[in-house]
């Protein structure tokens, strides 16, 4: 499937050089992988176990919360602290 889009003339004097076939592919699987990958953030437990992954909103309120911390920005991985009810002392 084709689609017409606008580029800018750096982008464009990249994907000149391609064939018609290459530079489509590069187009599509730059535009699915903004849409999909981008948006997500992975979430482990305190023991490091994966859980669902987030939105990056999420992310950054547990962050700011003092609930989680960020592991790595690229790909971006953040690790829930441990839970303390209100009261106890580590």
């Amino acid at each position: 499937m084709r689609h017409a889009i606008t580029v800018t003339a750096a982008v464009w004097s990249v994907l000149r050089p391609l064939s018609q076939a290459d530079r489509d592919r590069t187009l599509s699987d730059a535009l699915t992988r903004g849409r999909t990958t981008a948006l997500r953030v992975q979430v482990r437990d305190p023991q490091g176990q994966a859980l669902a992954p987030c939105s990056q909103a999420r992310a950054r309120q547990l962050v700011n919360r003092g609930r989680a911390h960020w592991v790595r920005q690229h790909p971006p991985v953040i690790r829930l602290d441990p839970f303390m009810p209100a009261g106890e002392a580590p």
